[in-house]
This record gives structure tokens, C-alpha cells and sequence, in this order.
């Protein structure tokens, strides 16, 4: 889908303008990862009592955790780039 509203013209990564698929193309992104959150928990709730001596919690906690943190900053890192903010970057003009 991004690279068909790419190609017409219809996503810039950064936007937040309503006009633009970027918006759109995260929010339905943080749904999806919102669900697939939610169904895991789910599946740990139907089989929790087989895997307690392997204590996932931790592990599941850490590994989404990391995602989680990963995809917010790409969103973040987009978002400033397309406004140009650098507020802790310092950027050489030479370089």
C-alpha cells in the first residue's frame, strides 16, 4: 500500500497531513501491532499453565517491549526529519 501511495504521489514518511497516506499508513500499523499484542496474551492465557516452568513472561515482556520501542522511534525519527527538527543532533553544515 505505501508503495502505491508513493508512487502517485501520496505519501511522504514524516507527514502527519491528513491529506497524506502516511497518517493513515501508521495508525493502521499500530492497530495491527495492538492486535497482535492483544492475541498473544490470549494464546499465553490458553496454554499458561504448559509453559510456566519456562516463565515467558519476561522474555514476552522484553522482545515487545523492544519492538514496540523501535517502531515509535522510527515514527518519531520520521516525523522530526519532515519538519527538520534536530533537537539533539548536532549537525555539521561541512559534513
Amino acid at each position: 500500500m505505501t508503495v502505491i501511495l508513493f508512487h502517485y504521489g501520496y505519501y511522504v514518511d514524516g507527514n502527519v497531513s491528513l491529506s497524506d497516506g502516511y497518517i493513515y499508513i501508521t495508525v493502521v500499523e499500530n492497530i495491527s501491532v495492538t492486535i497482535s499484542v492483544y492475541a498473544l496474551v490470549l494464546f499465553y492465557h490458553a496454554v499458561q499453565k504448559e509453559l510456566s516452568p519456562f516463565r515467558p513472561i519476561a522474555k514476552y515482556l522484553c522482545v515487545k517491549a523492544i519492538i514496540l520501542f523501535a517502531m515509535w522511534q522510527a515514527i518519531l525519527v520520521a516525523v522530526g526529519n519532515y519538519y527538520n527538527v534536530r533537537a539533539f543532533l548536532y549537525i555539521d553544515e561541512k559534513w
